[in-house]
């Protein structure tokens, strides 16, 4: 399978709807719904095109109880590194996904399908499955998949942090041999956010929610301070629960291990 050219194509359409339909269709909602829905399309119709059946080539299994809870403890522990990456890169650059996830949350059912399951599945299938699954060396491919992964975010700031998630849930596949768990992370990481951002601004009562976000401010709290000062001892703290967050990611996905066969 020539894994370039797959990419180039589905970065072409991505890139061609999103301007196209762009001015078509003024509504993000609906516009991120059907270019979700499109890149999917377009992916089972390329495996079919190859004579390839999805399931047992993009390594999708059922996954067991004991894993399950597994990847909620992985979906936090990325969360707390993510939230790190994401706090450097508002030095430089707005926080586009606050604004996206604020006013999605105005529409909480749709968004959880747009924000959370159709992005989950989509961008799973291309970059961890069929992108992966063509590269020879997994672990290059990783690294790969997680540089395009993050390039279709299409802004500076998310780029940042979803280079980090793009690495961490390649390791999650190869090790795992499971696209599925990917496809978990992947939606529960967004749906955390788009919760947290919901209840954040009223539109929802969610207290384990909003404890949940008490401990991620307090494990990593914003270290440029209000009047613009910059607190190292804060960015220095943030920087060790990235670190160990990373690292207890990867003990937990140890424990988790399966074969990846190509």
């Amino acid at each position: 399978m020539n894994t370039v050219r797959y990419i180039i194509y589905m970065s072409l359409l991505y890139l061609g709807m999103i301007t196209v339909l762009g001015f078509l269709i003024p509504d993000q909602f609906y516009l991120r719904m059907i270019v979700q829905g499109l890149l999917l399309f377009a992916t089972i119709l390329y495996l079919k095109r190859k004579n390839l059946h999805a399931a047992s080539y993009l390594h999708m299994k059922p996954v067991r109880l004991p894993a399950s809870f597994l990847l909620v403890m992985q979906t936090f522990l990325l969360i707390l590194a993510a939230s790190f990456v994401n706090e450097c890169s508002q030095l430089f650059f707005k926080n586009q996904a606050a604004d996206v996830l604020s006013n999605a949350s105005e529409n909480l059912p749709g968004a959880i399908i747009v924000i959370c399951i159709l992005p989950a599945i989509t961008e799973e299938i291309i970059f961890r499955g069929v992108f992966l699954q063509s590269c020879h060396d997994k672990y290059h491919g990783i690294i790969w998949s997680a540089l395009l992964f993050s390039i279709w975010h299409l802004n500076f700031q998310q780029m940042s942090y979803a280079f980090l998630c793009g690495l961490l849930f390649g390791i999650t596949v190869v090790w795992s041999g499971n696209l599925v768990n990917t496809m978990i992370i992947h939606c529960l990481f967004n749906f955390y956010n788009l919760l947290a951002s919901a209840a954040s601004h009223h539109v929802i009562h969610a207290e384990p929610i909003l404890f949940l976000e008490k401990i991620r401010h307090m494990l990593v709290p914003s270290f440029v301070l209000a009047d613009g000062t910059f607190n190292t001892g804060r960015f220095l703290q943030g920087f060790l629960v990235m670190v160990v967050s990373c690292l207890m990611y990867l003990l937990l996905q140890s424990l988790n291990r399966g074969d990846w066969q190509n």
